[in-house]
């Protein structure tokens, strides 16, 4: 790991042929009012969810990132929702959903602890269906994030994605 603000270090590896290819942001947990299209997921939200995630994953398999989704990946994924859901508004796992009117879920976002930045809570899967990009609904799941990290009393929130993902960026 090279932080992006040793320039000295990023510009050797660029030199070297070797770009950055993950980026790790932070900003502050701070109270947020929820949007009302966002809500915990629950139980019966898994399907979808599981679809939602492997359209993410299609989305990071394309050019530019070319990042191909391990065997097993979409089981993996569920086992992570339902011990999020399970954990319940208490626990230190999060799994919130947006949806549209007539209840169809077109975004999630899921977060927890961060294990290396004790005051910090870290964004895993985090998604919005490409018809909903744009709108203001991933927008919606950050702020939910950002004030159940608030509530725990975590300072930080962040998010790692791949320095080629334009829509990330």
């Amino acid at each position: 790991n090279v932080l992006a603000g040793d320039e000295g270090a990023v510009t050797s590896f660029a030199r070297l042929g070797f770009g950055i290819d993950q980026v790790k942001g932070f900003r502050p947990a701070a109270p947020a009012a929820w949007d009302p299209r966002v809500r915990r997921a629950l139980p019966e939200d898994i399907p979808r969810l599981v679809e939602l995630a492997e359209e993410v994953q299609e989305f990071h398999a394309r050019p530019p990132m070319w990042r191909q989704p391990e065997p097993g990946v979409s089981e993996m994924v569920e086992r992570g929702y339902r011990r999020a859901i399970e954990d319940g508004p208490a626990g230190l796992h999060l799994l919130v959903v947006a949806g549209i009117p007539g209840g169809r879920l077109v975004g999630l976002m899921q977060a927890a602890p961060d294990g290396r930045f004790t005051s910090a809570v870290t964004i895993g899967l985090a998604g919005v269906t490409q018809r909903f990009r744009s709108t203001g609904v991933g927008t919606a799941l950050l702020n939910a994030v950002t004030d159940w990290s608030a509530g725990l009393g975590f300072a930080r929130c962040g998010a790692g994605w791949t320095s080629a993902n334009p829509v990330s960026d």
